[in-house]
């Protein structure tokens, strides 16, 4: 029996390896896809625009940057091709509080609460025999707790993550230190008005005995205007290419508002040091909408984002998806 479980366990992480490889292989790969309709649809291009709950994951400094509270929902499906496995879901939901009166009329501060899943349902285990032995299901999630300060035009915030998987078998056992995993920091700095540069660190944690996530940093400059913005970010991760992904926004309308945006994510920078043979780099296109309407003079409102990301080059021996995700945000 104890043979049997592990052979399930097994299986299952290779059904999750296949699902997830075109965004890294390894446990925790399923937040590569991005977090919020409207930083897929800019390309991942967020570090520096990610204001409000999807700052947990983007940016934690971006936490200090809301008025109040302000709740988001997400959802991504991520429709893969050439592959079986259909019923995956990625749930994500994100709450932050920044209180619209500084402390000691210069300090201001945020925090905030993101949770992030991805359930597969349905996966199909068998013995060493092939004899068919019934269905499992998988989910995996990480909770992030982020605090922010901010003095003039300057914000420094870190994130903590709690990493739980559960792989649908028994005697399975952890604790919360376990769990704890790793510390992230980002800082935001706006020079001028329509200037802003951002810098995140990622840190590296071990998320099972032979898996690791490797430490990323992304730095990025972002060109605000009154109806546009123009983001530029360029990312290093250990052990794999050098990116920059690039996204812009369009917005008019004052009470009832409307955005447009477009972005491409993961544009690799040629490193001589890695061959492309092993390690590949699959650069996507973002498009989205999203509309806004203010419900009173308190700037209470919603927000509705759309946003679609898609592979540019598809292969019959390598899946490819196309993600599709709808946000909505109180406020």
């Amino acid at each position: 029996m104890n043979y049997l479980k592990s052979h399930a366990k097994l299986l299952t992480l290779i059904l999750l390896q296949i699902s997830v490889l075109h965004a890294n292989v390894g446990s925790g790969s399923f937040l590569k896809r991005g977090v919020s309709a409207r930083a897929i649809s800019l390309g991942g291009a967020y570090v520096c625009s990610a204001e409000g709950p999807a700052a947990t994951y983007w940016n934690p400094a971006g936490c200090v940057n809301t008025s109040g509270f302000k709740l988001q929902v997400s959802d991504l499906v991520d429709t893969q091709f050439f592959t079986e496995i259909t019923d995956v879901n990625y749930p994500q939901i994100g709450i932050t509080y920044s209180p619209s009166q500084p402390i000691w009329t210069f300090l201001s501060y945020g925090v905030g609460l993101g949770y992030y899943g991805f359930y597969v349902e349905d996966i199909e285990q068998y013995s060493s025999d092939a004899n068919y032995l019934g269905k499992i299901n998988y989910n995996e999630s990480i909770t992030i707790l982020s605090f922010a300060i901010g003095v003039d035009n300057l914000q420094i915030g870190v994130s903590y993550k709690y990493h739980y998987q559960n792989f649908g078998i028994a005697n399975q056992s952890s604790n919360l230190l376990q769990n704890l995993k790793g510390m992230d920091f980002g800082v935001r700095f706006r020079p001028l008005d329509m200037v802003l540069f951002a810098i995140t660190v990622q840190d590296q944690y071990e998320t099972g005995e032979e898996d690791l996530s490797m430490p990323v940093i992304t730095a990025g400059v972002c060109l605000e205007f009154d109806q546009f913005l123009l983001e530029f970010d360029y990312q290093t991760v250990e052990l794999s290419f050098n990116r920059y992904s690039i996204g812009s926004e369009y917005k008019f309308g004052e009470l009832y508002e409307w955005s447009f945006r477009a972005g491409i994510k993961d544009i690799p920078v040629t490193n001589s040091y890695i061959d492309r043979q092993i390690i590949s780099l699959n650069t996507k296109l973002g498009v989205g909408v999203g509309y806004s309407i203010l419900f009173n003079e308190r700037n209470h409102g919603l927000i509705f984002d759309l946003g679609m990301q898609q592979e540019v080059t598809p292969s019959i021996l390598k899946p490819f998806s196309r993600i599709v995700a709808t946000s909505i945000t109180l406020f």
